[in-house]
């Protein structure tokens, strides 16, 4: 069985950095959240980013839904055309052009 340190000369001491139990992962760290507007263009692309510590998450997330709920209204519906089934393109002959 081959340690990790197996490649490294003789002389060689691996270093190793552990963190201080200190600052173990009992830390909350905030929350980054980022939007667009969807524009297919760069240039005229909006983006906007916040910060929400994890305390204020729940609030956070209310007033965003609301927020879009209210811009809800003013969109509109996409007409979906009806869809040719095969069925019907193959029932269809193609017209002959007239013998002259």
């Amino acid at each position: 069985m081959t340690k990790p340190y197996d490649d490294l000369q003789k002389d060689v001491k691996p270093t190793v950095f552990e963190a201080p139990p200190s600052e173990s992962t009992s830390r909350e760290y905030p929350i980054i959240i980022r939007v667009t507007d969807g524009c297919k263009d760069k240039s005229k692309r909006m983006k906007l980013s916040t910060l929400v510590e994890p305390a204020n998450v729940e609030q956070f997330w209310t007033k965003y839904t609301n927020m879009l709920k209210t811009g809800f209204p003013g969109l509109k519906k996409k007409s979906k055309k009806k869809k040719k089934s095969k069925k019907s393109k193959k029932s269809k002959k193609p017209k002959k052009a007239a013998d002259n």
